[in-house]
């Protein structure tokens, strides 16, 4: 997963790729890594903005495309969930 990141990632493609049935990658991926594939796939997104946010001069806007969010209102609550603050916050910090 992390070697197609930021590519947006499909749970049932990676099914598909592996040859199993969805729910039994999404049980197998909870056994071993203790979260849901969407909130392991989230935090690579957070981890990934957080990098962007210190390293770059990329705004929030290019941010949020860069990591395949729908918009960047949908980032920064993603965010803001995930951190306890803004992007914009978070960077000046």
């Amino acid at each position: 997963m992390e070697s197609q990141f930021p590519a947006p990632l499909r749970i049932g493609e990676l099914a598909d790729r592996l040859g199993v049935h969805r729910s039994y990658l999404c049980d197998c991926f909870k056994k071993v890594y203790g979260m849901p594939p969407q909130a392991y796939i989230r935090s690579l997104h957070i981890r990934q903005a957080k990098a962007l946010l210190q390293d770059t001069a990329l705004s929030v806007e290019q941010i949020a495309e860069r990591l395949h969010f729908s918009s960047s209102a949908h980032f920064c609550r993603a965010f803001r969930q995930a951190t306890g603050t803004t992007p914009a916050r978070y960077r000046r910090s």
